[in-house]
């Protein structure tokens, strides 16, 4: 998807001024690292180029492997948060119930 199709999902959705599409590179690039994969290895996948020019001269790897098992792992994750099988920690909790005497109910908001 272009640039400017995502802009204009993003304005159809009532989001703008609230999310943009570099955010969607942030994001990913964020949760990324906290993987644990390579910066280099991430800044390559998002075609950013080496600012250190010697460094640049020389590495001209490609990373493919890694970024193959990094492109696979983060849908992945995705899935696991769709299903409600990971562990994402609340941002606020709005309220807070007892169920069935062990488990616990907790509702969120976005924020």
């Amino acid at each position: 998807m272009v640039t400017a199709s995502f802009r204009q999902m993003v304005n159809v959705l009532g989001w703008s001024g609230k999310y943009s599409p570099h955010a969607t590179r942030t994001t990913g690039s964020t949760r990324l690292n906290e993987l644990g994969f390579s910066s280099d290895c991430i800044a390559r996948q998002l075609a950013h180029t080496e600012q250190n020019s010697v460094r640049r001269t020389y590495n001209h790897a490609d990373y493919l492997k890694d970024r193959a098992k990094m492109m696979q792992q983060w849908p992945d994750l995705l899935d696991q948060w769709k299903g409600g099988t990971s562990n994402i920690v609340p941002i606020k909790p709005e309220a807070v119930a007892s169920s069935d005497g062990g488990e616990w109910l907790i509702e969120y908001v976005a924020i």
